[in-house]
């Protein structure tokens, strides 16, 4: 999904402020207005003025002075000096500027400060080696000293403060995936495959009291994804199914979401989709649906599938503890400039993990992707080698990570999610945890 034009800018100052003065990341659109933000924010940055970003009460008094000046401007605007503007303005303000002053041409109200959710620290809590993890959560009632996530067909446990693993025995499952604990933290369900399927099954965290949830009808159908509600008492989950395709390989012929209690009985569909988590009060749901392009969204609806609509673009939707926001997982795409090989048309892909405020809808990217130095080097040594030079030459790239499954802490301060480095080879999987700030 491509940035809108704020976005966009916010996007563009990022790279500036970082030094990437050699990347201009361009999204996907192109038009006069927003290449004159993007114009207006490199002549601030070449200037010698402070680099560090502003204050809050700063960026405060900016705002207060770019209105004043609006107002004085409405018979003249189109005498306002840029040049001017930027000599007493440091770069952090520049969108402030830019997006203020140029707005009415998107006909829109000028964004209010900044958003509400930031991330304060990102760091690694566990090594994965060469392999990807599924479905990463904390244990409730441990708090963020005890990760539990399924790799390699087994499920494990992770002390994050010494890293010590501890894999969860098979016992006679061929394998097991997607485990989930009960909010009180004592039992786990998870996706188990045994005597030829795959169903939901749930033990105590001791390994005891190990039942089946789900019977799938046939070894064509599975069940995965479960999710448990904030009573402890009901499990949604995925249901998916498969047809064998001759002469190898499977199709996916159905995305439904189901219900039921924790001691098998009650199942019932609630809708399509995929992923389901419940709202803290249980009164909502969240899910993935699949258009048939391939492209992926969050849907809400009632807890019994009703009254479903559209939330925004992405999947893997997790709700945090106060049902006021929702992380997720979006795939960007955008295009890129370099300045050093300017016939270079470079298509660039990332997957990133967003978060949305379900009271005001406003987005905000919570890990933030970009294309490694050593891939634009290498398109540069390509285009410089070209003959003629002047053909522009289509390169399409992936960022230096990919992010995916955030799961929430119950203190709604940390979020834990998956990262593929995106090397050919060594340990390049990882497990992230943000740490957050929220106003």
């Amino acid at each position: 999904m491509a940035l809108n034009k704020e976005e966009m800018l916010s996007d563009y100052i990022d790279w500036l402020n970082h030094e990437r003065q050699d990347v201009h990341s361009m999204g996907k659109i192109a038009d006069k207005d927003l290449e004159k933000m993007f114009e207006t924010a490199e002549m601030i940055h070449s200037m010698e003025l402070e680099q560090h970003e502003p204050s809050e009460a700063f960026m405060d008094r900016v705002a207060k002075r770019i209105r004043e000046e609006e107002a004085a401007q409405k018979t003249k605007k189109n005498n306002f000096s840029w040049k001017t503007a930027g000599k007493w303005l440091p770069l952090g303000a520049a969108a402030i500027v830019a997006v203020s002053l140029l707005w009415n041409a998107f006909g829109a109200t000028p964004p209010a400060g900044a958003s509400d959710i930031s991330v304060v620290e990102t760091k690694t809590i566990g090594d994965l080696g060469e392999s990807a993890a599924v479905a990463p959560s904390y244990r409730p009632g441990v708090g963020s000293e005890e990760v539990t996530y399924s790799k390699d067909e087994q499920i494990w446990k992770l002390q994050t403060k010494n890293g010590e693993k501890t894999a969860i025995p098979l016992n006679d499952f061929q394998y097991m995936h997607d485990p989930a604990w009960s909010p009180d933290g004592k039992r786990l369900a998870f996706a188990g495959y045994k005597n030829g399927k795959e169903g939901i099954w749930i033990m105590n965290a001791d390994g005891t009291g190990l039942h089946k949830v789900t019977d799938p009808a046939t070894n064509e159908e599975f069940h995965e994804h479960p999710a448990w509600s904030p009573d402890g008492k009901k499990l949604l989950f995925s249901k998916l199914g498969e047809k064998i395709v001759e002469p190898h390989g499977a199709k996916v012929v159905g995305n439904e979401i189901w219900k039921i209690k924790d001691d098998g009985s009650g199942l019932v569909k609630i809708t399509e989709g995929s992923s389901p988590v419940w709202s803290p009060l249980g009164d909502k749901i969240a899910f993935t649906r699949t258009s048939g392009n391939g492209k992926t969204s969050i849907w809400l609806a009632d807890s019994d599938g009703s009254n479903a609509e559209k939330l925004t673009e992405g999947s893997e939707p997790s709700w945090s503890p106060d049902g006021r926001f929702i992380a997720y997982v979006q795939n960007r795409e955008g295009n890129l400039k370099l300045k050093d090989a300017p016939t270079a048309i470079i298509q660039a892909t990332y997957r990133e993990v967003m978060a949305i405020d379900t009271t005001n809808g406003k987005i905000t990217r919570l890990t933030k992707n970009e294309v490694s130095k050593s891939q634009l080097d290498e398109i540069k040594k390509l285009v410089k080698n070209q003959n003629p030079s002047t053909i522009p030459i289509n390169y399409k790239v992936s960022g230096k990570f990919d992010d995916g499954m955030p799961a929430w802490a119950k203190d709604g301060k940390h979020i834990i999610l998956t990262r593929n480095e995106n090397t050919e080879e060594g340990s390049h999987f990882r497990l992230i945890e943000l740490t957050l700030k929220i106003k």
